[in-house]
């Protein structure tokens, strides 16, 4: 495609980060132009049975790759998972791989992954999805898996998660919201300052109202101006996000 040829400013630097010790890693990974020899990956296997073909018809179309549709009520718990890791993804941006959900085979299912640059979703569950990059589409009820999107290269995210964290609480968002009533949205804000008391650092509000409504552990370093680490408490290996904090000059407008 045309936009992987344009190379545009990092993400970081177009959203004010000018640290050399805060952007170092993230821009390393997610923030370059992307390789121009791109693994090609397998078509995604087909999820349904193939549809007979009538008696006395030759030379038939073969059936294209059906969709992988997943619904909210017969799989709750799942459908809420692979939501949150999306929502990390970027809308429109130069740099593809930033758009798409990548998902690695696991022995026990799928891990998916997902990150716009600024921060990353991670999670496992137990559904086995074919390799690869896709962008799947999202309503009220359902997520419906098309096709593997093709000549993507996806960066080795694992390298933008910070080492040597230390737990600083515990924060719990079930009951929060910004879109609903006043109670809600008080008790998100009182969950956006104990994050700020714990850590020592400012975070995009919203990122907190994208995760799942449950309890959360969180960690980080001793260094300021590192990334956050949020794991969902219970499930500290196989669902969490790593977020990088508000750049300074924004976090003193905050403060302001």
């Amino acid at each position: 495609m045309s936009a992987t040829n344009i190379v545009p400013r990092p993400v970081l630097e177009r959203m004010g980060y000018t640290n050399p010790s805060i952007v170092r890693d993230w821009k390393k990974v997610f923030s370059k132009k992307p390789s121009k020899k791109a693994e090609l990956k397998p078509a995604i296997k087909t999820m349904v049975k193939p549809v007979r073909k009538a008696k006395g018809r030759k030379n038939e179309a073969k059936p294209e790759t059906a969709a992988f549709i997943l619904n909210r009520k017969e799989n709750p718990i799942e459908f809420e998972t692979i939501s949150f890791v999306f929502k990390a993804s970027a809308k429109e941006v130069n740099r593809e791989y930033l758009t798409v959900l990548h998902v690695e085979e696991t022995k026990k299912g799928s891990r998916l992954i997902a990150s716009d640059g600024v921060r990353l979703h991670v999670a496992e569950i137990g559904l086995k999805i074919t390799g690869g990059n896709y962008k799947p589409v999202l309503t009220k009820d359902t997520i419906i898996f098309g096709k593997l999107v093709e000549n993507i290269h996806y960066p080795n995210w694992t390298r933008v998660i910070p080492e040597n964290t230390r737990k600083r609480g515990v924060i719990d968002l079930t009951d929060t919201s910004r879109r609903k009533d006043r109670s809600q949205t008080e008790r998100l804000s009182r969950v956006f300052h104990a994050v700020m008391n714990q850590t020592g650092e400012l975070i995009n509000l919203s990122y907190l109202e994208d995760l799942p409504k449950k309890i959360w552990s969180v960690y980080c370093q001793n260094e300021k101006g590192k990334a956050i680490v949020l794991k969902e408490y219970g499930a500290e290996e196989s669902v969490f996000a790593v977020i990088m904090p508000l750049p300074e000059a924004d976090a003193d407008k905050k403060a302001a």
